[in-house]
């Protein structure tokens, strides 16, 4: 929320409040089928909230909902790698009393496993294009505020995972109530 301050209404104040009526609903629709080496996830997303609140000084509705969609895909490739691309967006959305902008954006990696499935080894690329970016509105009972946040937000790492004990040993004793088992 972006509010006047009490004691000097030329300076404003960034904080979070509650909010006393704030409604919300939304579904999400998930397919993920099995294309010979290929394994897609799409998910598609709808919220809407139900919000109204004052912006100078006239009452101001901030319902636009939210579309997003996610397309997530790993591909078994021969000698066991696999490989996933992912890519996102959403629309232009109200959340709070905020207005988010549109942005999209890629992230795709590349991992195998080593040693009985023992070692974990992935190279990950985030946000491929450098798109995603923090755009935002903030819309106070006076002020309105512009964020925009163009920093690289691409990434590159190299994970390493190792499973100790992975293969499950069973269970070889007898349970506490054996005995009474043997009994009845």
């Amino acid at each position: 929320m972006a509010r006047p301050d009490d004691s000097d209404n030329r300076i404003t104040v960034f904080g979070m409040e509650n909010i006393s009526s704030w409604q919300n609903f939304g579904a999400t629709l998930s397919l993920s089928p099995k294309i010979g080496i290929w394994e897609p996830i799409w998910n598609l997303q709808f919220m809407r909230q139900i919000l109204m609140g004052t912006h100078r000084g006239n009452l101001k509705h901030f319902n636009r909902p939210a579309l997003a969609a996610d397309w997530n895909n790993q591909f078994s490739l021969p000698g066991q790698f696999i490989l996933s691309i992912d890519a996102s967006c959403t629309n232009s959305y109200h959340s709070g009393y905020n207005r988010m902008k549109a942005v999209a954006w890629m992230d795709c990696g590349l991992r195998k496993s080593f040693f009985k499935n023992t070692l974990d080894v992935s190279v990950q690329v985030n946000d491929v294009f450098a798109s995603k970016k923090e755009k935002y509105l903030v819309y106070g009972p006076m002020v309105t505020f512009n964020k925009r946040g163009d920093s690289d937000s691409r990434q590159v790492r190299l994970r390493l995972a190792y499973r100790f004990n992975s293969v499950r040993s069973k269970y070889k004793g007898t349970g506490a109530a054996a005995g009474e088992m043997g009994r009845l």
